[in-house]
């Protein structure tokens, strides 16, 4: 029987952020399909394997975890067949190449495959290096199962869902892609493949808004957005129709990880926690009838267009101790027309105010830089953020990941800068200049707003600055560097 051995990476370790750990919920789910089918199957997470360990992977691209040499005694032991690489993130792909490069000669026997959100949108490429053998787009648990039963002689390759691979002409192949319809007909995440002690005491999972001291964990109660917001490529992974897990099967798995792991704070990893009003109302309102004691937070933001009072005051009862919301632009004309997002800001404004007298604690994100945003309407974005009321904000620069609207849009307008690199693709450094904005502009109109907001909400900055400090102190010094030190003069157009 074939024997799968499945990978986390080292994360990408960006200048001013401190470190941090997630458990890589993605193979977790598969690793459960493939147990459920008794497929042997293994986890290996670089990160927390070398959690203090830094190493360059290419120019300005530093991992942190272990080096593909410090496990290559693991991989060669257990001997697998059939290797599963995640590759979530563009800016971190090369980190995952470069294990790829090494597996091939640890164990050239084993096929190679890969997953995750690059992965997908990168797929006819990517099968036609010789360090892949395959490519999983989209959701990997049915597909993972299915390619070890064609490895093993039972299922032909054409029938793998999903699957990107090449035939005995090298020609590429993509299997046409079926999104899981009931995702309650999985097995619950395979924790046990994971040491969760490690996440735990290493305290910081990224986004979120806990005590180092909490013992803290994600879960993702649902996939597929229908939204259509133009830097987003998560739909080529989960698809845009919203499938949710019922609340029987969420508040069970909330019960498993109070009592297996005692965990008492949850990062909701979902894009749309709260897209439907019915089965979140379900879920939280389990929670506070089973006492159990949550605080939680929503990292990823939720959609706030499907919010109402009654639900964030249910949502406080059950233990939310920080909002994230996407509003993405202060201009109304922006959401609707560049970034295609169906959110109303006087619905926001009103929410806001509710959290407020809930004394809810928000943050708010922020996305300028959008191919056709004029600099009066960045300004204009701007100055309503930096007068917003929410306890925090956080303005990010739009990046056109591959795979996303926004990508095509400026490679078809020849947007991209003369220097895109795709290791540089995250969201504080600007890869779009058009005519009415360069990256530097970008930047500079960020920091001016972010020191205003700083003096016109000085008790939220130094809650933020001191929650820097306990999380990193040298992350502390870059990020007050950037934010403050830079040179507050007035940008030029």
């Amino acid at each position: 029987m074939v024997k799968v051995l499945l990978l986390n990476p080292p994360v990408r370790h960006l200048p001013g952020e401190a470190r941090h750990a997630s458990p890589p919920l993605g193979l977790a789910y598969i690793g459960a399909s493939l147990e459920a089918q008794q497929i042997p199957v293994r986890i290996i997470d670089a990160v927390t394997l070398g959690y203090d360990v830094k190493h360059d992977y290419a120019p300005d691209v530093t991992g942190i975890g272990a080096t593909p040499e410090m496990i290559s005694d693991a991989v060669r032991d257990f001997a697998p067949d059939l290797i599963g690489i995640s590759c979530l993130f563009t800016m971190s792909s090369c980190i995952a190449y470069s294990f790829a490069q090494h597996f091939r000669q640890l164990c050239p026997q084993a096929k190679i495959v890969f997953g995750g959100t690059h992965a997908t949108v990168m797929a006819r490429d990517l099968v036609r290096e010789a360090f892949c053998d395959f490519v999983v787009r989209g959701e990997g648990e049915r597909a993972m199962i299915q390619l070890a039963e064609s490895l093993d002689g039972r299922r032909a390759m054409s029938d793998v869902n999903g699957l990107t691979w090449l035939n005995s002409d090298q020609e590429v192949v993509d299997n046409p892609q079926l999104f899981i319809e009931d995702i309650d007909s999985l097995p619950r995440p395979a924790r046990h493949l994971l040491d969760m002690e490690s996440y735990i005491k290493i305290g910081r999972m990224q986004g979120g808004a806990y005590s180092q001291k909490a013992r803290a964990t994600t879960l993702i109660t649902s996939r597929g957005c229908p939204a259509k917001c133009v830097f987003c490529a998560i739909h080529s992974v989960w698809g845009r129709k919203f499938r949710g897990h019922s609340p029987e099967y969420v508040l069970a798995e909330l019960e498993d990880l109070k009592k297996t792991y005692g965990i008492t704070h949850l990062l909701f990893e979902d894009d749309n926690l709260t897209y439907d009003p019915v089965r979140s109302t379900h879920i939280f309102q389990g929670m506070i009838e089973a006492r159990m004691d949550f605080t939680w937070d929503t990292p990823n933001g939720v959609a706030l267009w499907r919010l109402d009072e009654p639900l964030i005051r249910l949502m406080k009862a059950a233990g939310c101790n920080r909002l994230f919301i996407a509003i993405e632009s202060g201009v109304q004309d922006t959401l609707f027309k560049l970034v295609r997002k169906p959110l109303r800001l006087d619905q926001a404004e009103a929410l806001i105010a509710v959290c407020r007298s809930l004394r809810l604690p928000t943050t708010a994100f922020f996305v300028i830089g959008f191919p056709g945003e004029t600099v009066a309407a960045i300004t204009e974005s701007l100055a309503y953020a930096e007068r917003l009321p929410t306890n925090t904000v956080a303005i990010m620069i739009a990046t056109p990941y591959p795979g996303t609207p926004l990508y095509d849009q400026c490679v078809k307008m020849g947007y991209l800068v003369k220097d895109f690199d795709v290791n540089r693709l995250y969201t504080r450094v600007g890869q779009i200049s058009t005519p009415d904005f360069t990256p530097e502009l970008l930047f500079r109109l960020i920091t001016r707003t972010q020191v205003r907001r700083a003096w016109r909400f000085p008790l939220s900055t130094g809650g933020r600055l001191f929650r820097k400090c306990v999380e990193d102190p040298r992350a502390l010094i870059t990020f007050l560097g950037r934010r403050f030190l830079t040179p507050l003069r007035k940008p030029r157009s």
